[in-house]
C-alpha cells in the first residue's frame, strides 16, 4: 500500500529494535499500554514498536526514532496483579510522518516503508554470501560456549535473511536501528557482511584458545 496508513498506529517506544520477522516477548504494566493493548484486542489491530530517540522507556515521554516494524500480537496472558504478558511478531517497516499526542499512549500517522531491491535477481549471490559468513559466525560462537546446537535454517529469500541476520548478531541498538532502517536489501546485508568479518577474528582466536586449553593435560594437584 503507497501513502500513509489509514488510521494512525498506537506507539510503543521500545529501548530495543524488533525486526520484521522477529518474536519480541513483552510486558505490560503501566496504565497506558495496558490501555493501547485493550484498545489493540477490542479493535484487532496491531502497534508500532520504534527504538527511543530520547526519553524514557517507562514513566516518562519518549520520542521514537521515525522507522519502526508494525508488531501483531500473537499471544496474551493476563496476569492477577493487572498486567499482561504478551508476544509478538514483527512485520511490515513504516515510517512515521507525525506522532500524535491525543490519547494516553502514542500514536503516529505512518506510512509502510519497503525495500525497493527486494527482487532483484543479483541479491542472490550476496544472499550467498552472507549466509555462508553466518553459519562460519554461528559455528565459532558454539565453539567458545562450549555448545552444540542443530543447523540453523536459514530463510532463503534475501529480505527475508537480512533482517534474521540482523536481528542474530551482536550489535548494539543503534546499529540494529541502522540495520532496519537500512534503504536496500543490499546495503543491510552488506552492512551484516561487515559486521561479522570484524567479529568472527576475534570468535576464531577465543575458539582456537579454548580448544589448546581443552587439549592440555591436566595435572594431579
Amino acid at each position: 500500500m503507497d501513502g500513509p496508513m489509514a488510521a494512525p498506529l498506537p506507539l510503543l517506544p521500545l529501548n530495543t529494535v524488533l525486526f520484521p520477522g522477529s518474536l519480541m516477548p513483552l510486558r505490560f504494566f503501566e496504565p497506558r499500554y495496558l490501555e493501547m493493548l485493550a484498545d489493540c484486542l477490542r479493535d484487532s489491530r496491531p502497534f508500532g514498536v520504534a527504538l527511543i530517540r530520547s526519553g524514557k522507556e517507562v514513566g516518562g515521554p519518549a520520542v521514537p526514532f521515525p522507522i519502526g516494524t508494525v508488531a501483531r500480537i500473537t499471544g496474551v496472558q493476563r496476569r492477577p496483579d493487572g498486567t499482561s504478558n504478551l508476544t509478538v511478531l514483527g512485520s511490515e517497516r513504516f515510517t512515521i510522518l507525525e506522532v500524535l499526542e491525543d490519547k494516553p499512549y502514542l500514536t503516529a500517522v505512518v506510512e509502510p516503508l519497503v525495500d525497493g531491491d527486494a527482487n532483484e535477481p543479483s541479491l542472490s549471490a550476496l544472499a550467498l554470501e552472507a549466509s555462508r559468513d553466518f553459519k562460519r559466525y554461528f559455528a565459532l560462537l558454539l565453539s567458545v560456549a562450549n555448545r552444540w546446537a542443530p543447523d540453523l535454517p536459514l530463510p532463503t529469500a534475501p529480505v527475508d535473511l537480512s533482517f534474521f541476520l540482523a536481528d542474530q548478531i551482536n550489535v548494539p541498538q543503534t546499529q540494529r536501528y541502522a540495520l532496519l532502517s537500512a534503504p536496500s536489501v543490499a546495503d543491510r546485508l552488506r552492512a551484516i557482511r561487515a559486521s561479522l568479518e570484524r567479529d568472527s577474528p576475534m570468535l576464531e582466536a577465543l575458539a582456537t584458545d579454548k580448544a589448546a586449553d581443552d587439549k592440555a593435560p591436566s595435572h594431579p594437584a
